[in-house]
């Protein structure tokens, strides 16, 4: 069997505990292996982003355990947690979080300079085959507002898997982009998949869920499905 790369048990998230309290997550116990394509799904306010922010170390669980990669969060301090999340974890955003400022190549280039595992002689190698896995090659020179809302998305694909991590999170990743572009964004992510990369993909569109390998389905901050 595919080795594990995340586990969560009991995991819950309140906000405003100490005034009108907010149950985001309920309880959610799931496993994620290795070489997986899983979509978490469900209704906008439903936890699904919450979830996957605290799964991608950029939120912590009010209770709960979770384990990443075989290393228990709950035991970590935050610049553990913040090297961890280097080193294993790959962020796709719904807003692209390009820097306007920046070329494509200095965007996708960004992670290599927190991941101390990449000595800076493998950079410009690194961007060009990553740009060229996502079919943009030919715009390392280019700014982002010179790109169309699929192409920045693609760069943030690219910057994504520059390190090389267990696991690709994507936060509605075509949320922003019209039918035709979104199924383009999607085929990319399932041709990745193809090649080993392991992602799980927060989106409400249950059209790009089907097409997954298994669906998580979340309402009210509860597992209630598991396809």
């Amino acid at each position: 069997m595919a080795a594990v790369l995340l586990k969560t048990e009991n995991l819950t998230k309140v906000f405003n505990p100490n005034r009108v309290p907010v149950h985001a997550l309920r309880g959610i116990s799931l496993t994620i292996h290795e070489g997986e394509f899983v979509a978490i799904s469900g209704k906008s306010g439903c936890g699904k982003s919450t979830l996957l922010s605290i799964l991608g170390l950029l939120d912590t669980p009010t209770s709960g355990q979770y384990q990443l990669c075989g290393a228990d969060l709950a035991q970590l301090s935050g610049y553990q947690k913040a090297a961890l999340r280097n080193r294993h974890i790959g962020w796709v955003f719904q807003n692209f979080n390009l820097i306007n400022d920046m070329t494509v190549a200095e965007n996708v280039m960004l992670p290599l300079k927190y991941n101390q595992a990449w000595p800076k002689s493998t950079y410009t190698e690194r961007v060009n085959k990553v740009l060229n896995d996502v079919g943009l090659d030919d715009k390392a020179g280019a700014y982002p507002s010179e790109l169309s809302g699929g192409q920045q998305q693609r760069v943030a694909i690219a910057r994504a898997l520059i390190t090389e991590p267990d696991i690709l999170l994507a936060d509605e990743p075509t949320g922003n982009l019209d039918s035709q572009t979104e199924q383009a964004i999607f085929s990319l992510l399932s041709d990745l998949h193809r090649r080993g990369v392991t992602i799980l993909l927060v989106t409400h569109s249950r059209n790009l869920a089907q097409q997954c390998q298994r669906i998580l389905t979340i309402s009210d901050g509860t597992l209630v499905d598991a396809e």
